[in-house]
């Protein structure tokens, strides 16, 4: 739709001539997921900024400039319009590489894996080290779902991470306790392809404890004595 159009349009009207995305409207598929078993990344320590405030209405829906750029302009541009809230960048780098999936998939806030630290410069005395393995939570906006959602993805992403960061950093005293361990957040260089330059995405590396996925569980994995005592927790 031309916004050129969108003047003598009644707001509920132009709200449904804006439902549809770039990718729908044309057709077309963002690049493939860079996130797999075996893939290396180097990437770079990284303090959040403090963190996000919701929007005054509370919630994150676009608005109509925002719904205009949804249906004109690909993801992967998107992207490189409205990269990550700045922060402040740091001077330690950590090679590692993707040695399980957890959870890479499009049409997700966020991309979980497994990577194995291959080198860390300089080290530090809280980590990460070398030689351990740890969980990496990639908050990539590109594989938000750009298709059916009507959030904004990138100011999410800031929101997620900002509030991420800082209620680990909070809660430090119960790291390795009640709660994973932060070893740090980091940016992460990925290039754009056919853009001609590189795209930023945030990440943490949180300590891995095995096990079940709280999502897999069920009321009947349950005794009614076990339900009691979760519920009154």
């Amino acid at each position: 739709m031309d916004p050129n159009d969108a003047a003598g349009m009644h707001l509920p009207t132009l709200y449904n001539e804006l439902m549809e995305s770039y990718c729908t409207l044309n057709r077309a598929s963002k690049p493939p997921l860079p996130y797999f078993s075996g893939q290396e990344f180097t990437v770079s320590s990284h303090t959040p900024p403090p963190p996000m405030a919701r929007p005054p209405s509370g919630l994150f829906t676009l608005d109509i400039n925002g719904r205009f750029e949804r249906q004109l302009k690909h993801p992967l541009e998107r992207c490189l319009i409205h990269p990550p809230s700045p922060g402040h960048a740091g001077h330690q780098f950590v090679r590692f590489k993707i040695s399980r999936e957890i959870r890479f998939r499009d049409n997700h806030s966020s991309q979980v894996g497994l990577v194995d630290i291959l080198d860390v410069h300089p080290t530090k005395a809280k980590g990460p080290w070398k030689n351990t393995t740890l969980l990496a939570k990639f908050y990539d906006p590109l594989y938000n779902d750009h298709d059916s959602e009507l959030d904004d993805p990138f100011y999410l992403q800031d929101y997620n991470y900002s509030h991420e960061v800082a209620a680990y950093l909070a809660l430090e005293p119960l790291h390795g306790k009640c709660i994973p361990k932060l070893y740090g957040s980091f940016t992460l260089e990925l290039p754009a392809p056919g853009q001609n330059t590189n795209r930023l995405v945030r990440l943490i590396l949180l300590e891995y404890i095995p096990g079940r996925s709280m999502a897999s569980f069920r009321p009947g994995d349950f005794s009614q004595q076990e339900r009691q005592g979760i519920w009154t927790a």
